[in-house]
């Protein structure tokens, strides 16, 4: 069934009444010109916004004439590329909330046909939808040879069987909240009756806990998303009912029904993160669709399909597949060229002449104590798991006190005997795409604890290159063809980053400038809250940046580039422009202290890693990287005077290194010093000494009276007593040997006056997206209709709470009667007198009081941020909704957030 007809697309139903089988498909022919796509992005968007598509399958497939991004074209690497639509295509998948399915098949679609200067683009594109994604779990694109034509089909292979396979066990954390949590893994666990090693034991236990945790979680957990729905029908049904015929029951079932409600929304949250991987948002602010969107891409992204073995024929059943992957990772794993014989002991201590003191000896031989295995276990990250049988730290933290005794048994015998199981001493092999399209075993990288072995025995002439200077054509392709390695074109990657013989130039970070982009632009952090965004941008966005920062010197265009995309992330979700923010991205950039969210300012913070590639020279002096500078850059040249090429000497600098308390010597006593003091300018410190005395002519000025006075106090320095060592300077005029990036911005950095209600906003116990809107609201950046006004628009500037006053900050917080109300009972029953303006009421709060009670002052912080943000709310919502809610309800609302925690 045809939907709608438009120049550059054709939007259809497709059912399939023998399968009860519906979707929606919009078949795209994108034109040439960038402008002339504007409506195309425009009506894909209308679709996901207007129209009942979003909430069932949809399949967008075509020719757009775009790449998403430069790796698309086949030249990224040799040239800029003109990457005009790509910021308007990426936009339009966001605000259509698709995504790309996975591809398989041709990683380009279509290609100039031009002998001399061939050029290949994906420009050719298959998106989905959540729901598609949730519906057709198995479906993908398949982009297939051109033959005759210039552009690769694409054939969407829909599956229409789903095999059910069984899935190995997984602790869901969520569980641990449950009330017969312990109860239950107490009564299964029960190591004393199994006969056999501590080892033995332990995993017999676990084996057997398995199906009473998977049948705690079944019952009151499975389909968890469903159940939050339907429990919240219920909350509904009987809050009608006790607004109509309101009693006893009544009541007391509600409160029971939320409370339920409560327990499930958080257990919902908490699931969708584990699955979802996504570590850098916290729990507690209701994350859940943002886990959800995640959970549903990792699906459809990591899911394989199919293999290809060499000939190039489809494996899809998952028994083939298994017998494929065995037969290959044998031949990986268990197979060797090389002949090997066992090494005897004596053989070995003949070729390792070095032997262990008595003392380390016997703290090897040192029995494993109960504290360090516990210390150990503690330590272990968070949703990660020690082994492959499905057990997270979580579990073991929670029941530590049922299932440590013998945690610790197991631990110690191993280190007495030296023996692991084989239940223990297994590995899960995870297979990483090398590219997006990765079909055959080989495309994958196997990540296991195996690894290492692969890796280290032999080389890879897969993952080798050959990089040649100075060589002829027809000698470089000898030698690759002898040692069968590829020949490889600068720049290349190791480790992530970039390898160029020229300094990294704003269009060679164009790659690494687009995956930040895509961070921003992906639908899955669209539903993010003002405060989740910020945790985006400072634990993602610049964990990324810091880590190129932290070995490469990187342009300020780039620094000024991401922080302008961050600004126009934050405030307009989208990385266009962020003309209209409601605070400055200057001021953002401060500590919290001063008024900011603690995020640093990037273009001013790249100092700081300059500064300690500074440190690493002097203080890291036996490393590869000072020694290759030190001998090929700075020798017997300071570096502080070395403009571009020659530089530095192998000890401190007796006019440029601060190695008196006086600084660079060059800078006190001035120019004229070396003449004065007969020392040559590029002369080390040890050189002006004789005989383990200084050797210095008499003064001829002030300054240089003051040095040999501070003479007297530094002894000569002497080869017999080593070497010299670098300390840091801190702000306080205290020495350290080692370099702190955050006291080192704490001293460059440009300091703003401290804010007097830092602390009412920002504690451990606050709600982000409270604290958020309270951080705005105290700063006066809320757009209420005051302000509005003065920005020129034509609305209304009576108060929608009360209908009676301007609505203003001053009016909100709280010169309303709506909101004095909420603000004034609430506070009253910590604290009497509370006052009735918003700033007074931050200072009122961090006022000691005798005697000191800490968790009320908590409270207090919490009521402050909790009504803010409701009345926010309800003042939103009362404008776009029509919707109202009395003061008595919001109050109920506050009270059961600081008992529960954050609502939606």
């Amino acid at each position: 069934m045809v939907y709608k007809v438009s120049a550059q697309a054709i939007t259809c139903g497709i059912f399939v009444q023998g399968g009860n089988i519906s979707m929606t498909v919009t078949f795209v022919y994108g034109f040439n010109s960038v402008e002339e796509r504007q409506s195309l992005w425009e009506e894909l968007v209308f679709w996901n916004e207007t129209t009942p598509v979003a909430r069932h399958p949809w399949a967008i497939v075509g020719d757009f004439n775009q790449i998403i991004r430069i790796t698309q074209h086949s030249n990224h690497q040799r040239e800029l590329i003109d990457t005009s639509g790509v910021n308007d295509f990426n936009m339009a998948i966001q605000d259509s909330e698709v995504f790309e399915a996975q591809a398989k098949g041709l990683c380009y679609s279509w290609c100039n046909n031009n002998d001399e200067n061939p050029i290949s683009k994906k420009i050719d594109h298959a998106f989905i939808n959540q729901h598609w994604a949730s519906t057709f779990q198995d479906s993908y694109a398949d982009f297939l040879e051109p033959q005759q034509s210039d552009h690769s089909p694409c054939l969407m292979c829909v599956p229409s069987l789903r095999l059910q396979v069984s899935k190995p066990f997984k602790f869901f954390h969520h569980v641990i909240d449950h009330p017969q949590y312990e109860e239950v893994v107490s009564a299964a666990w029960n190591c004393g009756s199994i006969q056999g090693t501590c080892q033995f034991k332990l995993m017999r236990s676990m084996k057997l806990l398995k199906h009473v945790l998977r049948r705690l979680n079944r019952r009151h957990y499975s389909g968890i998303s469903k159940r939050v729905k339907a429990q919240a029908e219920k909350i509904a049904e009987l809050q009608r009912s006790l607004l109509t015929n309101p009693s006893v029951n009544t009541a007391r079932q509600e409160h029971q029904a939320r409370e339920i409600w409560l327990t499930l929304i958080r257990a919902e949250e908490k699931f969708y993160r584990q699955k979802s991987r996504v570590q850098w948002m916290h729990l507690g602010d209701r994350n859940t669709p943002l886990f959800q969107r995640s959970v549903t891409q990792r699906a459809s992204r990591n899911h394989i399909h199919f293999f290809k073995d060499d000939s190039g024929r489809k494996i899809v059943s998952n028994a083939e597949k298994k017998q494929h992957a065995a037969v290959y990772f044998q031949e990986v794993l268990g197979y060797t060229s090389l002949s090997t014989s066992p090494c005897s002991i004596t053989q070995l201590q003949q070729l390792l002449p070095f032997r262990c003191l008595e003392v380390q000896i016997a703290a090897l031989q040192k029995t494993v104590s109960e504290e360090e295995v516990k210390a150990t276990v503690f330590a272990l990250p968070f949703n990660k798991s020690p082994g492959p049988d499905g057990y997270s730290v979580e579990f073991l933290r929670a029941s530590w006190n049922i299932v440590g005794g013998d945690v610790i048994a197991a631990v110690q015998e191993f280190f007495r005997n030296g023996r692991l199981l084989k239940d223990l001493n297994t590995t899960t092999i995870a297979l990483i795409p090398k590219t997006p399209e990765a079909c055959k075993l080989g495309e994958y990288r196997p990540i296991s604890c195996c690894n290492l072995d692969m890796s280290g025995l032999d080389m890879n002439p897969a993952k080798s290159e050959l990089f040649f200077g100075g060589y002829l054509a027809i000698q470089t392709e000898v030698l690759s063809g002898l040692s069968d390695i590829r020949i490889g074109a600068f720049p290349t990657r190791y480790l992530g980053l970039p390898l160029n013989p020229s300094k990294i130039t704003f269009a060679t970070l164009q790659p690494f400038l687009e995956k930040i982009t895509n961070k921003l632009h992906s639908w899955t952090v669209k539903s993010l809250s003002f405060a989740g965004k910020v945790t985006l941008i400072s634990s993602v966005i610049y964990g990324m940046v810091n880590f190129w920062s932290a070995v490469f010197v990187l342009p300020k265009r780039f620094y000024e580039k991401v922080d302008s995309l961050c600004s126009a992330f934050l405030w307009k979700n989208n990385t266009t422009s962020a003309v209209g923010a409601r605070v400055a991205w200057d001021d953002i950039c401060k500590p919290k202290a001063e008024g900011g969210l603690g995020i640093r300012l990037l273009a001013e913070f790249e100092v700081v890693f300059r500064v300690k590639q500074v440190w690493n020279f002097f203080a890291n002096a036996g490393s590869l990287w000072v020694a290759w500078l030190q001998g090929n850059i700075f020798h017997r040249k300071s570096y502080w005077i070395t403009e571009d090429s020659n530089r530095f000497s192998k000890t401190a600098s007796f006019w440029f290194d601060a190695w008196t308390e006086l600084g660079p010597l060059i800078t006190y006593i001035g120019e004229e010093g070396p003449r004065k003091l007969q020392v040559r300018k590029d002369a080390r410190v040890i050189e002006s000494t004789r005989n383990g005395q200084w050797r210095m002519p008499g003064a001829r000025s002030e300054e240089i009276q003051n040095f040999l006075m501070t003479l007297t106090t530094i002894a000569p320095p002497e080869v017999s007593r080593g070497r010299d060592i670098y300390l840091w300077r801190n702000a306080t005029g205290t020495f350290t040997q080692t370099f702190s990036s955050k006291a080192t911005w704490e001293q460059l950095r440009v300091h703003s006056v401290p804010v007097t209600w830092c602390k009412t906003v920002w504690f451990k116990q606050s709600v982000p997206k409270c604290a958020f809107v309270t951080w705005m609201a105290v700063q006066q950046r809320l757009p209420t209709r005051d302000r509005l006004r003065l920005w020129g628009m034509n609305v209304s500037s009576a108060c929608v709470l009360c209908s009676n006053g301007i609505e203003s900050h001053d009016h909100l917080f709280f010169g309303c009667s709506y909101s004095l109300e909420i603000w004034q009972d609430l506070a009253s029953r910590i604290w009497q007198n509370p006052p009735l303006d918003l700033m007074a009421a931050s200072t009122w709060i961090l006022q000691p009081r005798q005697p000191t009670r800490s968790a009320a002052t908590i409270i207090i912080k919490l009521i402050l941020q909790s009504t803010i943000y409701l009345i926010w709310k309800e003042r939103n919502s009362r404008i776009f909704t029509t919707t109202s809610t009395p003061s008595t309800s919001v109050k109920a609302s506050i009270d059961r957030m600081i008992c529960h925690g954050p609502i939606p």
